[in-house]
Formats: C-alpha cells, structure tokens, sequence
C-alpha cells in the first residue's frame, strides 16, 4: 500500500521534530566535580577493557582509546548542563564552585524528618517482631489444622 505525499511529508515533520527534541536534550547537574568524575571513571573502565582486547594490535588499541576519549567526553561536555550552563563552557573553572543550594519544599523536608522517619522506625521494629513471633503462631495453628485433618480422615475411613 504506497501512502500518500501528504502523509510522507507528516512523517517528515514527526521525524525532524523528534530529532530536534533529542539534539535540544541536556542533562542537568549541580556537581561539575562528579560529572568529571563519572566522566573518568566510565573512560577508565572503558580503556581498560580496550587494553584487554588482546585482537587488536598496539598502535590500534591506542588509536582506538584516543577515538573512543574523544567522542566520549566531547559527547557529555556537549550534553551536561551545570546550574544551567553548558560544561564545555565551565572546563576552566574550579570544579569546588559548585553553590549550595536550599530544597524547593522546607514543610515537606519537615514532615519528612518528624513524621516519616518516626514512622518507618516504628513500622521496621513491628516488622522485625512479627518475623520473631508469627512463625511459632503459624506452626501451631497448621499442627492442630492437621491432626483435625488428618482425624476427620481416618473417621471417613479414608486411611
């Protein structure tokens, strides 16, 4: 079934339009430290794993570890937002400047601190006491389900 021009040019547009959303798409972050952190430590594993490719003569490996270093950190120095600015923006910066920041809801952290965390000790406790006495509780109650089980059974006669 062959579509129509009309159509062609929809699914044009969704397609560009998905493309625009994706090359607009940051990720935004408070530390540039442990960006650069991530950064070096998902570039070492990687580089270790490129040294341990033992099909791959020296000089490739190093070119490989060279492109593959390249692309990576161009791809999240490009991506990564810092307080709203662009990292590759912010290489020359001290990595310490990153500001303290306040959480958007104080009565919410409140609740949260008095409330919750009071609750979810009590219901951790509860927990831990019913994992001590419930077993004992269910072994009785199957032991006396099944001697009547059982009883009942030998008086139909079926044992």
């Amino acid at each position: 079934m062959r579509k129509s021009k009309r159509e062609c040019l929809k699914m044009a547009d969704a397609i560009d339009c998905q493309q625009q959303k994706l090359k607009t798409c940051k990720i935004e972050c408070r530390s540039k430290r442990a960006v650069c952190n991530i950064v070096e430590t998902i570039g070492g594993r990687a580089l270790s794993v490129i040294k341990d490719f033992k099909e791959l003569k020296e000089d490739e490996q190093e070119r490989v570890k060279q492109r593959f270093k390249e692309i990576y950190e161009t791809a999240v120095y490009q991506n990564v937002l810092i307080d709203g600015q662009n990292l590759c923006d912010l290489k020359n910066h001290d990595a310490d400047e990153t500001t303290e920041y306040e959480p958007i809801d104080l009565e919410k952290k409140k609740y949260i601190n008095d409330t919750m965390v009071g609750k979810l000790d009590d219901a951790i406790v509860r927990t831990a006491q019913k994992r001590k006495h419930y077993p004992i509780k269910y072994k009785n109650k199957l032991k006396k389900l099944s001697n009547k089980t059982v009883s009942h059974l030998v008086s139909i006669k079926l044992f």
